[in-house]
């Protein structure tokens, strides 16, 4: 699932962060970030494998899963995808 479908403020609490700045009493923007960290977090849980989630379900953060495994592995991928350029010239 694209997390941007949700809605945009998930996506962006996963590519972004956020910060809760008086934990017992947030604003309403805090509160509206914390809700769309859970709704990333509950959908990476359905996606994943059993193994995967053992390693991360303790994750408070989604934008740290972002951080700790998907930047890496887009790395390995496009480093491992060839480069198909176009040799013709007109």
């Amino acid at each position: 699932m694209y997390l941007g479908s949700i809605n945009e403020k998930v996506w962006d609490v996963m590519k972004n962060d956020f910060v809760i700045l008086h934990p017992t009493n947030p604003t309403p923007r805090e509160k509206e970030n914390k809700q769309s960290n859970t709704m990333v977090l509950n959908t990476i849980y359905n996606a994943i494998d059993s193994k995967v989630f053992e390693q991360i379900k303790d994750l408070e953060r989604a934008a740290k899963f972002g951080q700790d495994w998907i930047k890496p592995m887009k790395a390995h991928r496009r480093s491992r995808v060839p480069s198909y350029t176009s040799s013709r010239t007109n």
